[in-house]
């Protein structure tokens, strides 16, 4: 029996409060205050057992969703 290799593994899909806002650039405090703002309509987490599970491709969209609509809404110089 043989193992698969690291690169074979599927990709993380959940991920929780602490590594998703090191893999966004933010503190977990802007992440925790993103999260309660209504206006921003962030990525629900699913919760376990009291523990939030962040599904990160969800993220992913959002963020991209985000930068597209804050360039579209950009002035021209």
């Amino acid at each position: 029996m043989t193992l698969p290799k690291f690169q074979d593994a599927p990709a993380q899909r959940y991920i929780r409060n602490r590594p998703l806002a090191r893999y966004i650039g933010v503190s977990e405090m802007t992440l925790r205050r993103w999260k309660k703002d209504k206006d921003l309509a962030t990525p629900a987490p699913m919760v376990v057992n009291n523990i939030e599970y962040n599904d990160l491709p969800q993220w992913d969209a959002w963020l991209k969703k985000r930068a597209v609509s804050r360039i579209t809404k950009a002035k021209p110089a």
